[in-house]
């Protein structure tokens, strides 16, 4: 198993890691290509431009073409769970607070 799905990965649970192997293998595997199609809100898809674990170009920026009036926010530098790193979690706040205004 690699190192980052063992015990200690938080998306595994406590003391399950099977369940968070299980999780991103299943999301992995479905298509939500209509799923996000048939949207009919408002949706705001925030990506970081330099996620490594999530490439920008094979998710952010294809759910925002796909989900019908998407706005899409790319944080510059951004990584992987950027709404959690200071600096951009500020910035993510502000940008949500700024989009459930409209």
């Amino acid at each position: 198993m690699p190192p980052r799905l063992t015990r200690s990965d938080p998306s595994a649970g406590p003391g399950t890691p099977g369940r968070g192997v299980a999780a991103r293998i299943a999301f992995a595997a479905t298509d939500f290509h209509e799923d996000l199609k048939s949207f009919d809100i408002p949706t705001l898809v925030v990506h970081g431009d330099d996620d490594q674990i999530v490439p920008i170009d094979a998710t952010g920026r294809k759910a925002a073409a796909l989900v019908p009036d998407a706005t899409l926010k790319v944080y510059e530098g951004g990584s992987h769970g950027l709404a959690l790193v200071p600096g951009y979690k500020e910035l993510f706040d502000q940008d949500l607070l700024e989009f459930l205004g409209r």
